[in-house]
């Protein structure tokens, strides 16, 4: 009787262990699997939140570089004719174009400073934006409690001035001196961060040189396989007419 009763809690007991070790079993592999679970949610989650905030702050930088920029630009109410000199020959034709390399350089110099200064300003740095519009729903964007972000601007800021020639008519061409700005930022959260860069252009100066009117002009419509017979001599014809008719006269 005393043997039965001593297999028979050892039995209870050994199952008790296997029920225990069961149950443990059974707990790790629902972590695991939340785990694993969790693990593609978040790698997910921040593909999502990374693909809306680099949108969302490359909107918000650009307006506060435009602003930056407009109002430093009206500070100093330049024109054409103080960063550019055009050079006429005998003919009051338009000959070279000279630009001012201290004006230019003094004015790259004031709109970085300006720029640099926007983007050091609380207001600048911290945003908030809607939980809605960070998970990228387009049911709930807008909605929702306010993320808040924080840009931080990484290096200095790149500012460059090119020059631009385009045609605005016959023997008229138009010059513009662009400047780009181009800045590169780090937002930050909590948890999570992410690189973008932001960038904008502007027409700083604007002029059309005019060259003298030829007295007849051709167009081609198609450079391949072109007859010569088929290209329309524009104003020619009166003028050779006109010149004939003046020798009659004569």
């Amino acid at each position: 009787m005393l043997r039965w009763k001593k297999g028979e809690m050892a039995m209870t007991k050994l199952r008790r262990r296997r029920a225990k070790k069961g149950i443990a079993v059974k707990c790790l592999t629902v972590a695991v699997i939340l785990g694993a679970i969790c693990w593609y949610l978040d790698g997910k989650l921040q593909q999502t939140i990374s693909t809306v905030v680099n949108y969302q702050m490359k909107i918000y930088a650009s307006r506060a570089l435009n602003a930056a920029v407009l109002e430093e630009l009206e500070q100093q109410d330049l024109s054409y004719d103080d960063l550019v000199t055009l050079q006429k020959g005998e003919d009051s034709q338009v000959s070279a174009i000279e630009t001012d390399a201290l004006a230019i350089s003094r004015l790259k110099a004031r709109i970085s400073d300006a720029v640099d200064e926007q983007l050091q300003t609380p207001g600048f740095q911290a945003i908030g934006i809607p939980l809605g519009t960070v998970l990228g729903s387009k049911w709930i964007s807008g909605y929702g409690p306010n993320i808040n972000f924080r840009l931080i601007p990484v290096g200095s800021v790149h500012t460059s001035l090119q020059n631009q020639f385009d045609s605005a008519g016959i023997n008229q061409t138009r010059h513009q001196i662009m400047l780009d700005i181009d800045v590169q930022f780090t937002a930050v959260i909590p948890g999570f961060s992410t690189e973008f860069s932001a960038s904008t252009n502007f027409c700083i100066a604007e002029t059309i040189i005019v060259g003298p009117i030829p007295e007849a002009y051709t167009n081609v419509e198609d450079g391949s396989n072109v007859n010569m017979s088929d290209i329309n001599d524009y104003n020619a014809n009166d003028n050779r007419i006109k010149h004939s008719m003046d020798d009659i006269l004569d």
